[in-house]
């Protein structure tokens, strides 16, 4: 008994944090009015169990990957996924490839897009990044496709500014 205030307490401040996070996200955007966003939907790597049960939460993080190439239409996500879930840097890696292993290692939200190595990727150009997923934006208020759709800062050299602020999905 002793141990659930703590528990639910720390549990607490994660969602705050994820909130604020978000919210300082979209400020960013908004403040950042040079740059252009795109919409693209976003595989999810790795989710709070929250997202996917009934729980009151208004919502909780994610790692989800994306690309920017507008010919990239069928390519390996499922794959990529995977490897992604239990990715280790290469020996000499870059800062970029240790912080990958470290959010994925950790499941901690990393604030901007992280460039996913090219031998995953088969050459295609991939990005990861920690979005806060917003249960009133989910269709069925729980997470229930293997994709979400954000809103991306996009520099003119197709390179992502930030990271991600989720939108609703598309109407069908």
């Amino acid at each position: 008994m002793d141990l659930i205030l703590p528990i639910v307490s720390v549990t607490a401040i994660v969602l705050v944090l994820a909130v604020v996070m978000d919210e300082l996200r979209k400020k960013k955007y908004r403040d950042e009015s040079d740059n252009k966003s795109e919409i693209v939907k976003c595989w999810i790597v790795v989710a709070n169990t929250i997202l996917y049960d009934g729980s009151r939460a208004d919502g909780s993080m994610a790692q989800v990957i994306y690309t920017l190439e507008k010919d990239a239409t069928d390519w390996p996500v499922e794959q990529i996924c995977e490897q992604l879930r239990n990715f280790t840097a290469a020996p000499d890696a870059s800062d970029n490839e240790k912080a990958l292993e470290k959010v994925m290692s950790t499941h901690k939200a990393y604030d901007g897009s992280l460039s996913v190595p090219s031998r995953l990727t088969d050459g295609l150009r991939v990005f990861s990044v920690s979005v806060y997923v917003r249960r009133d934006l989910l269709p069925e208020k729980l997470l229930t496709r293997p994709y979400i759709y954000c809103k991306i800062g996009v520099e003119s050299n197709r390179e992502p500014v930030w990271g991600a602020v989720m939108v609703p999905y598309p109407k069908t």
